[in-house]
């Protein structure tokens, strides 16, 4: 029988369009891409604009002349964009990914006079194929499945997304600009760039270079170096990357919220103030990761989607050790339940994402697959702790011998007693923990008949606290982690004690913002503070301390078999 190529035509319609303009925004990538360097755009950037060129012009075309999706409301428009925009992304990773895996194996030999080019071809076609699932199946269907998740969200949190996107959106650019004309160093495109960088380039974190994160920390940190080679332009796709961790935080406070307030939008509100008095600690480091993902696991806890709770735990211990210290509380809260088909699940699910975030580093050098966490065993008494600002206090007065030295990538106090306390911080630690636990454990030996949830939320933060001021390191950035907790606390502390708890927290942000300008705007790195300098840190600590107090009672009053939640 004769091929008949207009029946072909016909028959694969859709497909022969996707394929034609596929190959016209390929042509639209590469002219806007020469545009951009013509008139003196960094390459990287350049590369980075032409791609969302491209991919604006295959989302038009794909829309109305491939797969003939046309009267979308601004909503459905809105989704459309978002998840078009997102499968694109996807798929370049997967590809970005899946391009040296297949090299690994053999397939990187030469082929059509090109060293990798079968390889690159296979990729291409995974890409291709991918894409155009998506795009069928996904985004261009009548049912959009994102439209339909955000028009059933409560109205607050719409606005809630609009408005964070916005403050978020100013805020960075004034941010980034203010960096980008300034000669202060970033730690994004500083120390984290050159981790990408070397990833990159093949090396082995831990066994080729030295790195003080956990594996799922360093995957995070190398996702952006796989779309530029610019330090500049990897920090705007870093925090891209962190907004899109943020907007998760929101949504799951603020769902945690509605579950205890008709005003949920006021504490998301709080979540985005903080957020943005702390931005410098958000955008410049990757402690957002784990606190948003620790936030993301008490809210799965809180609503019974435990196995989820355990994962997205366990993936955030991996990424910050920190998370760690909350898994007891949600085992105390099972077994105090007999619910030990749960708890049990629970510690395998973290021992095995451990296991395997791990492995491969095992396998590479066993010695030096666990460097990340030996790396903080052996620092010294960092002086924004607790312990070190007294000691600093004391020291400026004459009344304690010590030093300042620069070293693990921060500002340490040295000397016979700092050494001998930093020593003891790992125990004291471990002690406050263990009589939080009791505490939580003799308290909520009744919950059973009521919501014991809003305890589990106030008993996580203070283990994290714990954490953070018994310890021997407390960086600014850790107040970070505070963020989601504090906010959610201003609700379960009541009205009186809630509003004192929001100014406690923003002093206590005001203050490190005050410490970072004196004492290390103007200083040199291991040089000595100044008592002005020492002051503010003591001042900090104290009313962290307080803070510390306030969440206690709040904790104890959702214990207390009298609690009306």
């Amino acid at each position: 029988m004769a091929f008949d190529l207009k029946e072909f035509m016909t028959k694969h319609d859709e497909g022969i369009r996707y394929i034609v303009f596929g190959v016209v925004t390929l042509i639209v990538s590469w002219v806007t891409y020469a545009l951009f360097v013509f008139i003196g755009v960094d390459l990287a950037l350049s590369n980075i604009l032409s791609w969302i060129c491209a991919v604006l012009f295959a989302f038009v075309v794909n829309k109305i002349y491939v797969f003939r999706c046309t009267g979308s409301s601004t909503v459905n428009l809105g989704a459309e964009l978002i998840s078009f925009f997102g499968g694109r992304l996807f798929t370049g990773a997967v590809a970005a990914l899946l391009f040296p895996g297949l090299v690994a194996i053999g397939l990187g030999f030469v082929f059509l006079g090109v060293e990798g080019m079968f390889a690159r071809g296979i990729t291409s076609g995974v890409e291709i194929v991918l894409n155009y699932v998506i795009s069928k199946f996904i985004v261009f269907r009548r049912d959009n499945i994102i439209a339909d998740w955000y028009n059933g969200l409560p109205d607050g949190l719409k606005r809630g997304f609009v408005k964070f996107t916005i403050i978020f959106s100013v805020a960075a650019v004034i941010f980034y600009v203010a960096f980008y004309l300034s000669d202060i160093d970033s730690e994004v495109g500083t120390l984290y760039f050159d981790y990408a960088s070397q990833m990159l380039d093949g090396k082995m974190p831990y066994s080729d270079f030295k790195a003080e994160y956990p594996p799922i920390a360093m995957l995070l940190i190398l996702i952006p170096g796989y779309f530029t080679e610019s330090s500049f332009t990897y920090q705007i796709i870093f925090a891209i990357e962190v907004y899109t961790f943020l907007m998760f935080g929101l949504y799951w406070v603020y769902r945690i919220a509605e579950r205890y307030t008709d005003k949920p939008h006021r504490i998301s509100d709080l979540y985005i103030v903080f957020t943005v008095i702390l931005l410098d600690f958000v955008l410049d480091r990757y402690d957002i990761f784990p606190m948003v993902l620790l936030i993301g696991a008490v809210y799965f806890f809180t609503r019974e989607k435990f196995d989820i709770a355990w994962i997205i735990l366990a993936v955030g211990i991996m990424t910050k050790l920190y998370p760690a210290v909350v898994a007891p509380v949600f085992l105390i809260y099972l077994l105090m339940r007999k619910d030990y088909r749960n708890a049990g699940r629970g510690v395998l699910i973290c021992a095995v994402i451990a296991l395997l975030s791990l492995l491969p580093f095992i396998i590479a050098d066993p010695d030096t697959a666990f460097s990340f966490f030996t790396y903080h065993v052996d620092r010294g008494l960092q002086t924004e702790s607790p312990a070190a600002s007294i000691l600093m206090l004391l020291g400026h007065f004459g009344l304690v011998d010590i030093s300042y030295v620069f070293s693990y990538g921060s500002d340490n106090i040295a000397g016979s007693v700092p050494d001998t306390i930093a020593d003891l911080m790992a125990p004291i630690m471990i002690v406050c923990l263990l009589a939080l636990y009791a505490f939580y454990l003799v308290r909520s030996r009744d919950s059973d008949r009521r919501d014991g949830m809003p305890a589990v939320v106030l008993v996580s933060f203070l283990a994290v606290m714990a954490f953070m001021l018994a310890n021997k390191v407390l960086s600014s950035q850790y107040l970070v982690w505070m963020i989601p907790f504090a906010a959610l606390l201003v609700m379960f502390a009541g009205e009186c004690r809630g509003k004192i708890t929001m100014w406690l927290f923003a002093t206590c942000v005001a203050l490190t913002q005050l410490n970072l300008i004196v004492n290390y705007a103007f200083r040199d790195a291991g040089e000595e503070f100044g008592l002005p300098g020492i002051l503010i840190i003591v001042a900090r600590n104290v009313l962290l301390f307080v803070f510390a107090y306030y969440t206690v009672k709040a904790a104890s009053e959702h214990l207390s078999p009298e609690s009306e939640i």
